[in-house]
């Protein structure tokens, strides 16, 4: 039973198959070449020979070279060399995305290390000794039962039982003898062989057995078994044959006449209805189920070598993969895309095309040209001048039963010759317009107003020339209301009033300037281009589409499509609508939108073209269908679209292919699981390279990418613009968990998913929580030990300043002493001095009452004093005796002078202060000093 990855795969490409079965089939050389592109040995760097290429589940190639085993990403080449230098010969890929390899003596699985590398693992150890040297293997197949690989003496098989299929079961038949096993395919739950000298055979029961008539051409060996049609089998050679189910017979067709003459080797079936072959000599053949060739690819084309080996493969975009003698192509052969240039000899940009009787004419900077459409399949459908209407052939009209030209040398037209042209206007004419009857033509010229033509049976007429309108007509447009419009280089919009007469054509009553004054923005570089849709006038300008109002006579923005064009520049020129009434232009950034307007007003692009990847169109041309368009484009090419062979293209993936830190540490290689593993990282790798590619073959180099950065959950910057650039530096990332994320744009304006990488950086050591901790640590034993030197210091100062104490001390008890001595001898002075005051007062007290003793004794011996007089003072002597008795008890009071505060000597020893002293004065009124008189 078929795995769900298995089915799926079939399911997306039977649709791919039924979307493009007609592709190849429809086109033949009339409708020129796919795109192409080539790889050289120079730039994948490997072996110049390549054998097989096969598609991982990612959209990953792999392609087996001579000298390895080649992976691209449509950005880059990787190599991975076998470890005995073996070359790989063939490929397969399993339902579990894991690649196998067949090779000289070898076979084996890719398997990813931890590393990130991939790595050869050998399955020869499997093997006895007697089923070794089985020679190189040429075809390895992934089918239901196994993967089998196929060399011309032995059928492998392996069946995984493991994760990493490096163990399982392994089945061994040997062919010998001389008749080589050439060819095995797996078709409708059957695996197929083919012998030589023993025909067609069928693995039934672990055993090859014969089909019916299978050994009717076993003559030949054939090396690729394809379905052809629905019960028929077709095997290639270089003598193609047909087996039936009955038997086998030769392919009679033109692709077995090649493949017989150029040596044809193994087939691809393309479509359900389309094959390619390749061959020894002359590239590759496309044909159809009648053997009808219908492309040759080879050097001519393109293609770096015209011999083709072994295996061609078709991947999931419809690209044709071809591995040759030297180096690789691939061809978009299931492709909507064709397209012509100088090798189709074509000369000069192209600026207009036009059908005209069957036959696609293109008007250039170098003249008309007519396309030859190719009579066999090794010629290529030409372009060829016609003579005579010289160069610039800016416009062309078909009129009834005529093409009409406009050039630089005037107007032609073409009638029944399709390779004549007949000069019939000799002004220099850029554009044209027709009446709606085509009776009458309107030509806007290089340096002169506005022409009017009557169109007769076999020539045509001037009828007059519109002398208000301006020269530099590059635009111009026959509006349904009659009116004539013009786009001048001049950068404003012209509006001819037209009045229709009988003989005279139309009048023109007046003419209209529409500027910045009604709504045409001044200054333009380029001219306003006039289209008409429904009936509504629109002109299209740097800066963006204008619509004309009647009401107003005037123009205004549109703004539905400017809505539309949020990414995109608003300049927008040429626009055409297509017979469907889808509206196609050029944007300013050179992209070609196709949009629609809908009933609600809204404006709706695609981009259906982006992988033509013109930088400028310069007009589009529709077939009458609508469903192809072509466009003429500057660098001398023509495109072709062709709607009903539009593919529905897949969501292109996105891988991170490499994430790497300095010069060499590899930190992913782009493997998902691998990416998932890998988390921390050390802070030594905080500036990371991030390259990554859109697995998009289809126009790879047009691929563009964003990208975006968060830390701890918020992006730093938000998405990037949109970049060419397939890497992305980050540098100097603070530590922190991180999460890159990326995203990329195809051709077709496809976005793809998100592809990330989450990640930690871890910090520096010196910024780890065990460094934190060693800090605190340090710090603790830095504050402990400044402690313990503080305390010692403030111990041994503490001693320092008891010492120093204690000796102040000691020397202030001695100043003390000193002091105290000093005092007491101050004080012994100060009580010195008190007795000396003290001896003086007293002495003064005690001489003055003696005195007056002495005078009264003295005055008692005169006897001339009276008696009375005598009495009187002798009376005085009690109280002088009593006085002297006081002083007397005053100075027996003396004790109490110690109680009195005079040690700092700022009292002084006073009598008087004595107590009672003073008031013993007082009752003496008297005075002792009354002198005593005879």
């Amino acid at each position: 039973m078929l795995s769900a990855n298995h089915t799926l795969k079939l399911i997306l490409l039977t649709l791919l198959i039924l979307l493009a079965s007609n592709v190849l089939a429809s086109e033949n050389g009339d409708y020129g070449m796919p795109f192409t592109q080539v790889f050289t040995p120079e730039e994948y760097d490997l072996g110049t020979q390549n054998w097989d290429v096969v598609q991982n589940r990612s959209g990953l190639i792999f392609v087996a070279n001579r000298s390895g085993l080649l992976e691209y990403d449509g950005v880059r080449w990787r190599k991975h060399i076998h470890p005995d230098q073996l070359p790989i010969i063939s490929l397969a890929v399993d339902d579990n995305d894991r690649i196998y390899y067949g090779s000289s003596g070898d076979i084996g699985v890719l398997t990813v290390a931890e590393n990130g590398k991939t790595e050869f693992t050998s399955l020869l150890d499997q093997l006895p000794d007697s089923l070794l040297g089985f020679g190189a293997v040429w075809t390895t197949r992934s089918t239901p039962r196994g993967i089998f690989f196929q060399s011309y003496r032995r059928l492998i098989q392996w069946q995984p039982e493991n994760e990493t299929g490096t163990e399982g079961k392994i089945s061994v038949w040997k062919f010998e003898g001389g008749n080589n096993l050439t060819g095995i395919s797996w078709i409708g739950n059957r695996l197929l062989l083919f012998q030589y000298r023993v025909g067609l055979l069928e693995l039934i029961d672990d055993e090859p057995k014969l089909l019916p008539g299978g050994d009717s051409f076993s003559d030949f060996p054939f090396y690729s078994i394809l379905p052809y049609g629905d019960d028929n089998l077709l095997l290639t050679s270089r003598t193609p044959h047909i087996y039936d189910g009955e038997k086998g017979y030769p392919f009679q067709s033109e692709m077995a006449k090649f493949a017989d003459e150029y040596y044809g080797h193994r087939a691809i079936q393309l479509t359900d209805s389309t094959w390619a072959l390749a061959t020894l000599k002359q590239g590759v053949i496309t044909f159809d189920n009648q053997g009808k060739i219908l492309r040759n690819f080879t050097r001519k084309d393109g293609l770096p070598d015209n011999q083709a080996l072994h295996w061609l493969f078709l991947d999931r975009q419809g690209g044709l993969w071809i591995p040759l003698n030297y180096g690789i192509a691939r061809i978009e052969v299931v492709s909507p895309f064709r397209y012509f240039d100088e090798q189709h000899g074509l000369e000069g940009s192209v600026y207009t095309l036009k059908r005209f009787n069957g036959h696609l004419y293109a008007g250039t900077a170098s003249g008309l040209f007519i396309l030859e459409t190719s009579k066999h399949y090794s010629e290529k459908s030409k372009f060829i001048p016609i003579e005579g209407v010289g160069n610039h052939c800016k416009d062309m009209l078909v009129a009834d039963n005529r093409l009409l030209i406009a050039g630089h040398n005037g107007i032609f037209e073409i009638r029944d010759n399709p390779y004549k042209a007949k000069q019939i206007s000799e002004s220099p004419t850029w554009q044209l317009a027709l009446s709606p009857d085509h009776k009458f033509l309107f030509s806007g010229h290089l340096r002169s107003p506005v022409q009017q033509f009557r169109l007769n049976r076999s020539s045509i007429e001037q009828v007059s020339v519109f002398e208000e309108t301006s020269p530099y007509v590059e635009s111009l447009l026959f509006g349904s209301e009659g009116d004539l419009w013009l786009g001048t280089r001049f950068g404003h919009v012209e509006r001819v009033h037209l009045r229709p007469t009988v003989e005279n054509g139309y009048l023109a009553d007046s003419v209209s300037v529409y500027d910045s004054s009604r709504g045409i923005p001044a200054n333009l570089a380029s001219f306003p281009a006039l289209y008409e849709n429904h009936n509504d006038i629109f002109a299209g300008t740097e800066a963006g589409l204008f619509k004309y109002h009647r009401e107003e006579d005037r123009f205004y923005p549109d703004d539905a499509i400017k809505n539309a064009l949020a990414e995109d520049s608003l300049s927008i020129s040429v626009p055409t609508t297509d017979p469907m009434g889808r509206l196609w232009f050029n944007v300013g950034n050179y992209r070609q939108p196709r949009g629609q307007y809908h009933h609600s007003g809204e404006f709706t692009i695609e981009y259906p073209l982006e992988r033509l990847h013109a930088q400028s169109v310069f007009s589009f041309f529709f077939e009458q269908s609508g469903d192809v368009v072509w466009t003429c484009e500057p660098g001398t090419r023509i495109s072709r679209f062709n709607e009903k062979d539009r593919l529905s293209e897949p969501l292109p993936v996105i891988r991170i292919r490499r994430i790497t830190a300095g010069r060499d540490s590899i930190i992913s290689n782009g493997y998902p699981e691998q990416n998932q593993q890998i988390s921390k990282l050390p802070y030594e790798l905080n500036s990371l390279r991030f390259e990554f590619a859109l697995l998009n073959f289809n126009g790879s180099e047009e691929n563009d990418y964003q990208y975006c950065l968060y830390s701890d959950g918020k992006a730093k910057s938000g998405w990037s613009e949109w970049s060419e650039e397939t890497y992305r530096d980050i540098s100097n990332l603070h530590e922190g968990d991180y999460k890159f994320e990326v995203r990329g744009r195809s051709g077709f304006s496809t976005i793809s998913d998100i592809a990330s990488y989450t990640f930690t950086i871890q910090p520096p050591w010196q910024r780890t929580i065990f460094a934190y901790i060693g800090y605190i640590a340090l710090m603790s034993a830095l504050i402990f030990l400044i402690i313990r030197w503080r305390l010692a210091a403030v111990t041994k100062r503490r001693m320092e300043l008891e010492g120093i104490v204690t000796k102040r001390t000691n020397e202030l008890q001695v100043a003390m002493q000193e002091l105290e001595q000093r005092k007491e001898a101050e004080m012994e002075a100060h009580r010195l001095q008190t007795v000396n005051r003290l001896a003086l007062t007293l002495a003064h007290e005690f001489n003055n009452p003696l005195a007056i003793l002495k005078g009264i004794a003295d005055l008692s011996k005169l006897d001339e004093v009276q008696q009375e007089t005598k009495q009187r003072h002798i009376d005085k002597i009690p109280h002088i005796v009593d006085r002297l008795h006081n002083l007397v008890q005053k100075l027996l009071q003396l004790k109490e002078l110690r109680e009195i505060d005079y040690a700092a000597g700022l009292k002084i020893l006073d009598l008087h202060n004595i107590p009672d002293f003073e008031d013993s004065e007082k009752k003496n009124p008297e005075s002792d000093d009354e002198t005593i008189t005879s």
